[in-house]
């Protein structure tokens, strides 16, 4: 029974140790040390090589309740945190990527056109929240709003936005990113910022690495370049679309991983800064 005990545990550690699982190799010694721990806190009590199985699954659960609780303060306290936004859904891709991102052990805020929020994709919307992911505002059809000459119709356009989320039973959202970047006049920039602040939104999202996963000419090794160029606080701009489920998502995951950088909501950085 002791051999069998120690063996799911090394099982567990190098669960861990899948490049699948988006930890760390930081976090990989934090659940290591945990495992450790949990064996030396059951010497001499008999309990691992107790032959009775109740007695085996009560210390196991005690192991991974360890596990979990290190985990989570680990994650928190980790200081190289970069942002994974994705945009223009939702879409036919959407739940292959929320699989895709959970397989890897990334966190994203999904910035949703509003048009598109409805009956179809409320599963896979309530899905994304619970998993831990963040839903965002990207205009209700897409719009350019350079072409908003005053500050009413894009007020109509952002509660449109919010009444297709109220449908599906999503609250307001807090997030808020322009279609077409921030080209819009400064003036215009300003009202309609004081706002989205009104109505509980924060300050309009932006990125600072653009991985232009939409434009075909973008070559796989144009996009490394521009994500290698990613450091702590960063938000990435990507799209939900096939691209970002055969490439683009295990590319930015394999330098996020080699850094030991770790990808969460957009409200972490707000909440922060």
């Amino acid at each position: 029974m002791k051999l069998k005990y120690l063996l799911l545990g090394a099982g567990l550690v190098a669960t861990c140790q899948n490049p699948t699982q988006k930890h760390g190799s930081q976090l990989n010694n934090t659940i290591r040390d945990s495992f450790v721990n949990v064996l030396k806190e059951n010497e001499g009590t008999g309990s691992i090589e107790n032959k009775n199985d109740e007695s085996l699954d009560l210390d196991f659960s005690r192991m991974q309740d360890s596990f979990s609780q290190r985990r989570e303060r680990m994650l928190h306290s980790i200081e190289n945190k970069v942002f994974i936004t994705l945009d223009d859904g939702p879409n036919k891709y959407t739940r292959e990527i929320l699989k895709m991102l959970d397989s890897l052990g990334q966190k994203a805020t999904f910035f949703r056109v509003g048009q598109n929020v409805g009956e179809k994709y409320k599963e896979v919307a309530e899905d994304l929240v619970d998993a831990g992911h963040e839903l965002g505002s990207h205009s209700y059809a897409h719009e350019n709003f350079k072409k908003y000459t005053n500050l009413s119709d894009a007020k109509e356009n952002v509660e449109k936005v919010e009444t297709n989320f109220a449908k599906i039973g999503q609250p307001r959202p807090k997030y808020f990113r322009y279609p077409y970047g921030e080209k819009v006049k400064q003036n215009f920039r300003s009202d309609f910022s004081a706002y989205l602040k009104e109505r509980g939104y924060q300050n309009p999202v932006f990125r600072d690495i653009d991985t232009r996963d939409w434009d075909k000419k973008v070559s796989r090794e144009k996009m490394k370049e521009t994500l290698l160029k990613v450091k702590p606080g960063d938000i990435i701009l990507l799209h939900e679309n096939k691209r970002a489920l055969g490439e683009t998502l295990i590319l930015i995951d394999s330098i996020l991983d080699a850094r030991e950088y770790q990808s969460v909501p957009v409200s972490e950085k707000f909440n922060k800064d």
